[in-house]
């Protein structure tokens, strides 16, 4: 199946996260660099953002990979949209 590569490469991460209620918690803290708690609700703050500004992000590289006459996003199209 054309999806098999893929599920390789994802599965070996999904088995580092230890709770898939929030997936990013193990990403945020490596991003702030602490060994410190961070509560539920800063947790569900954080990823509230994260996920907002991603999805933004996605929707302006896909309208400038749509002007460009291409409907697969490229980095190009993430990079510009990362400047606008």
């Amino acid at each position: 199946a054309p999806c098999a590569p893929a599920r390789k490469r994802v599965r070996p991460s999904m088995k580092d996260q230890p709770d898939t209620h929030f997936p990013k918690t193990r990403i945020n803290k490596k991003a702030l660099r602490t060994d410190k708690r961070i509560g539920k609700r800063a947790v569900q703050a954080l990823e509230t953002a994260t996920d907002g500004f991603l999805l933004s992000l996605f929707v302006d590289a896909a309208r400038c990979a749509e002007n460009a006459g291409r409907t697969t996003v490229r980095l190009e199209e993430v990079a510009l949209a990362l400047g606008i």
